[in-house]
Formats: structure tokens, C-alpha cells, sequence
């Protein structure tokens, strides 16, 4: 009886099933429209969150659990410079940007935002950036948007270095609990970069400059949609007019 009991018990299946889970004005006429939907960005394929690195002079946590409207701002950024700009995204997030320095196209431009934690201590710096002096960047220049469509809202933000093509940086900062960093990157002249709400994304304007074409004056414009698809962006779909 003994030996038909362990037979039993031997000839069970220890091992549990797999599973498996699934991971404005009037426009030239257009001339070309093209379907991409597997082209990728060069864009970080998800964000840096670790470890928070911080400008000098930047604090790493503010003590008081006071409401966006009453932080006190000169407190959140490097002693002495000149707050820029703030943007409130939602309720819980504050976006500060700064510059310092009497020449204005040498001056250092920083950005930092700030989580409300609902803990101790009660506010944090989740993310910042410093661009030195010689970079060269005139200014800083945020929007906010769910661009991801994940629910929570993401910073595109504009790194400024001017010139006749308005050249500069474009990254979007996702914002969200899991942890605020950038997904994009892109150093770009005589283009932009804006967000798209339907479809959710980003649309990314290019001129095209033709072999003859003065800069003034390009011979089309490239319009790109890119989405973003939980770790990369993608192209997809591309439009080209007037080239």
C-alpha cells in the first residue's frame, strides 16, 4: 500500500503551467505621403530616472508640505539666479526653469522639476539639467501634454541656441509616479517639435532645402507623427509637401 501511495505522489506534475501576458493657413500641395509605421527615433528607449543627478546648488528635497502655490520658489533652484519660468502640469509636479549671467548669449540656463511626495520629506527634485555658458543656449522653453498616452503629462521642452534655423534640443520629459526622465532627444535647425493630440504624440515639422534653395526660403516642409509605444517612439506616418 505504501509504495502504490508514493507512486501517486510521484507521478503529479510539480511544475505550474506557463503563462504568457502580451508585452492652418493653406498648405502646398502635397506631393508624397509615405507610411512608416516601424521606423524608430533615435530617442532613449526609456527614461532616465536613476539616479537623480542634480545641478550644483540645486536641493535634492524641500521640507515643507506646502501647496504649488506657496513654494517658495527661490528656494527650489541654485542660490542667486533668475527664475525663468514655472509650469504646474498637475497637482502634485512644478517645472522651474532659471538663467544666470549678464550676457544673454552666455548665460548658464537650468530646469528642474519637483514631485510632491505625499511622504517625509514632502517635496523632492526628481529631475534637472544645467546648460553651462558655453553651450550657448539663449533660453528654456517648456509645454506640457500627455504626449505618451499614459494617462499622466510629460514636458517637451526646447533647449534654445538660436540662429537663423531657431537650432536647439527638443526632449520630452515623462512625468509619472514610476519616475521623471527624458524619452527624447533631438538636436535640430529650421525644424520643431510639437505635440499632437490626435493621434497622441509628437508631430515633427522639417524643412527641406533644395540644391539651389537660400536658406530663407526652403523648396517643402516634412511633417512626421511619432507615437510613443511604451519604450521607443516611431515613426508613423510621414507626410512632404511642396518639395
Amino acid at each position: 500500500m505504501l509504495l502504490l501511495v508514493l507512486a501517486a505522489c510521484s507521478s503529479g506534475d510539480p511544475t505550474p503551467p506557463a503563462t504568457s501576458g502580451g508585452p492652418t493657413s493653406a498648405t502646398p500641395t502635397v506631393t508624397a505621403t509615405v507610411t512608416a509605421s516601424v521606423t524608430e527615433s533615435p530617442a532613449s528607449p526609456t527614461p532616465t530616472v536613476e539616479p537623480v543627478i542634480l545641478p550644483p546648488g540645486v536641493p535634492a528635497t524641500y521640507r515643507r508640505d506646502d501647496d504649488q502655490a506657496n513654494l517658495p520658489l527661490e528656494r527650489l533652484v541654485p542660490p542667486g539666479v533668475e527664475i525663468t519660468g514655472t509650469w504646474f502640469p498637475d497637482r502634485e509636479t512644478l517645472i522651474v526653469t532659471w538663467g544666470a549671467g549678464d550676457d544673454p548669449f552666455r548665460r548658464e540656463q537650468g530646469l528642474v522639476v519637483w514631485r510632491r511626495t505625499g511622504s517625509d520629506p514632502p517635496w523632492v527634485a526628481t529631475y534637472a539639467f544645467l546648460d553651462p555658458p558655453k553651450a550657448g543656449v539663449l533660453g528654456v522653453q517648456v509645454d506640457t501634454g500627455d504626449v505618451t498616452g499614459d494617462g499622466h503629462p510629460d514636458a517637451l521642452v526646447f533647449e534654445n541656441t538660436g540662429g537663423s534655423g531657431v537650432c536647439g534640443t527638443w526632449s520630452v520629459i515623462a512625468l509619472s509616479p514610476e519616475g521623471d526622465g527624458p524619452t527624447y532627444t533631438k538636436d535640430l535647425c529650421d525644424a520643431s517639435v510639437e505635440m499632437s493630440t490626435r493621434p497622441v504624440g509628437l508631430r515633427l515639422v522639417e524643412s527641406i532645402f533644395g540644391p539651389t534653395d537660400p536658406h530663407c526660403c526652403p523648396s517643402g516642409v516634412r511633417t512626421s507623427i511619432l507615437q510613443w509605444n511604451g519604450s521607443r517612439w516611431r515613426v508613423t506616418s510621414r507626410e512632404e509637401t511642396g518639395a
